[in-house]
């Protein structure tokens, strides 16, 4: 069984919201640290932490894999696990100001015994963040049988040992980790949902350079799918009609995914 929790991000939730993804890397699914890399420590992990480097006006892009198992280590006992969860905002202290993140799944529930991924991505402009940056991530831990979640900032110092230290350097640092700003879904498509807040019923509008298919996930902001449909985009704009009356109120995250990759957002029912 997994003895730890997993390192996880948010994908922040703006209106409309185009966000690229990471995939869950299955062979991943046995390493003997479950969130990979680990944490920088000279002694446990020295080949740890965020090794590839930021640079100033520099599209960046780097993927944490989680495992999230059955058990949780308080330190003094083995509990039982039901989920790890993100706050859809804010979760991780110290990032630069020009980068974001997403997790995938979208909605930041990270279910037991499942595979995971938190991409940290953007740009950064201002020169006065060139230097190094300590990032904490704020995880709520979900135990079995209890609806009340621990909260922990990882790394803490004592169950989690080391550090995720982000370097970033000038413009003109000759090895920067450079990667495409968007990825390939975003390139040719861009989606939303109309009108926002939606009542009883709504529409996705597609913007597509080509023809696909592809599909299309409801989720509560928990985690929970509402509904699930494969669609086809065509060339131009698409507009295809969405029956809402049976779904909750409050925040509903939707997930446009297909081979090329995903873009979610989100928008707020009303009945």
């Amino acid at each position: 069984m997994k003895q730890f929790f997993t390192l996880l991000v948010t994908i922040v939730f703006l209106l409309p919201l185009q966000a690229q993804t990471c995939l869950p890397d299955s062979t991943l699914a046995n390493a003997d640290f479950p969130v990979q890399p680990p944490p920088y420590d000279p002694t446990t992990f020295p080949d740890g932490g965020i090794n590839d480097t930021a640079c100033i006006n520099t599209p960046f892009d780097f993927v944490f894999s989680a495992v999230v198992g059955d058990t949780f280590n308080l330190g003094i006992a083995m509990l039982p696990l039901d989920s790890i969860r993100m706050p859809v905002s804010n979760a991780i202290v110290g990032i630069p100001t020009g980068l974001n993140y997403a997790c995938n799944p979208p909605t930041c529930v990270f279910k037991k015994n499942t595979l995971g991924c938190i991409d940290l991505y953007g740009e950064i402009t201002d020169n006065a963040l060139v230097g190094e940056h300590e990032l904490k991530i704020s995880v709520q831990v979900f135990l079995n049988g209890s609806p009340q979640p621990i909260n922990f900032v990882l790394p803490d110092g004592q169950l989690i040992m080391g550090k995720y230290n982000l370097v970033v350097r000038e413009e003109s640092f000759t090895n920067c980790a450079t990667v495409s700003a968007t990825s390939p879904f975003e390139s040719y498509t861009t989606a939303q949902i109309v009108p926002n807040p939606a009542i009883g019923n709504a529409t996705l509008e597609i913007r597509s350079e080509e023809n696909n298919e592809a599909q299309l996930d409801l989720f509560s902001i928990t985690g929970k799918k509402l509904m699930a449909q494969t669609i086809q985009i065509n060339h131009g704009t698409n507009r295809i009609p969405l029956q809402l009356e049976n779904l909750p109120e409050g925040l509903i995250v939707y997930v446009l995914s297909n081979e090329k990759g995903m873009i979610s957002g989100k928008f707020s029912h009303l009945k």
